[in-house]
């Protein structure tokens, strides 16, 4: 899973884009690889897995047998901020899906991101989250 994430950011991701473009370059990384995923076990995972009604969050890719959510998030300067969101949307989510109730959410970021949430307020609030019986973990893209 994070293999194919790497794969597909490779061979796309520049940090030299402008805001705009690096946006738009992230919604095409992630989608990609949503439907790589989705293309090897199509009954295994869900994309875009709405957190539960009334919401308009989804987690960006679930694997049902293994109940794992997953978020992948490119663009530096709001990663940080949705490493905080993703804790809250797979809190919410397990309240609303009771049958698949997700044990784990990888946080997919660049190194650079996931270096700065593996201490402080980051790493506080994935310790914070097995309260909630969420394992939270960090994967580096790079």
């Amino acid at each position: 899973m994070i293999d194919a994430a790497k794969f597909v950011a490779a061979s796309r991701w520049t940090s030299e884009l402008d805001a705009s473009s690096a946006t738009h370059c992230a919604a095409e990384i992630i989608s990609t690889w949503q439907q790589r995923m989705l293309n090897c076990e199509p009954d295994r995972y869900g994309k875009n897995v709405p957190i539960g009604p009334g919401f308009n969050e989804t987690i960006d890719l679930v694997d049902y047998y293994e109940k794992v959510g997953y978020e992948m998030k490119l663009v530096g300067s709001t990663a940080d901020h949705e490493f905080y969101v993703a804790l809250f949307k797979a809190a919410t989510f397990n309240q609303h899906h009771k049958a698949i109730k997700m044990q784990r959410l990888i946080f997919i970021a660049d190194t650079e991101v996931a270096g700065r949430l593996e201490k402080g307020l980051g790493d506080a609030a994935a310790e914070l989250s097995r309260n909630w019986n969420i394992i939270v973990e960090l994967a580096k893209l790079d």
